[in-house]
C-alpha cells in the first residue's frame, strides 16, 4: 500500500510544537522559564576560587564543579546547594598513567557528594561536576 504524505499538514502540525528555544512552552506559572527580554536564559551568578567554581542561570539552573585531592573516598561540598538530591554527578580520575578508574558518586544530600573508585590506584586526584536546580 502506497499512500501520498501531506508535508504541508506536517509542517503545519510541527510549528504548533514547542520550538527550539522553548519560547512556546506552556507550563504553570511558578515552573515557567525565566528568560531575559530575548527569550533566553542568562548566567545570574558565578564564582571561581582555585579549582572550584559554580554558575546560577536565570531559570535556577546551577552547574558546578571542581576537583579533589587523592584517596579511597573524598565527600565534596558544593559551593551551591541544590533544592533536592534530584541533580546529575559525575566524577573521573585526573592523570594520564595508565592506572585510571571510574568513580564512583554517592549523593549524601543536597550539598553533598561522596566519591569512591571503584577499584585500583587511588592515588590521583578526581575532578567532579553537578548539574541540577
Amino acid at each position: 500500500m502506497s499512500e501520498d504524505i501531506d508535508i504541508g499538514a506536517i509542517s503545519e502540525v510541527l510549528n504548533e510544537k514547542v520550538d527550539r528555544d522553548w519560547n512556546n512552552l506552556i507550563l504553570p506559572n511558578d515552573m515557567g522559564p525565566k528568560l531575559n527580554t530575548n527569550g533566553v536564559r542568562t548566567i545570574t551568578e558565578s564564582y571561581v576560587s582555585g579549582t572550584e567554581w559554580y554558575r546560577l542561570w536565570s531559570d535556577g539552573w546551577i552547574e558546578q564543579g571542581g576537583s579533589c585531592a587523592s584517596g579511597g573516598s573524598k565527600t565534596v561540598t558544593f559551593l551551591k546547594p541544590f533544592s533536592n538530591t534530584n541533580y546529575t554527578a559525575l566524577a573521573t580520575s585526573i592523570g594520564t598513567n595508565g592506572e585510571i578508574y571510574a568513580q564512583c558518586i554517592k549523593k549524601t544530600s543536597a550539598s553533598q557528594i561522596t566519591i569512591y573508585n571503584s577499584g585500583g590506584s587511588s592515588s590521583l586526584s578526581k575532578s567532579w561536576y553537578a548539574c541540577g536546580y
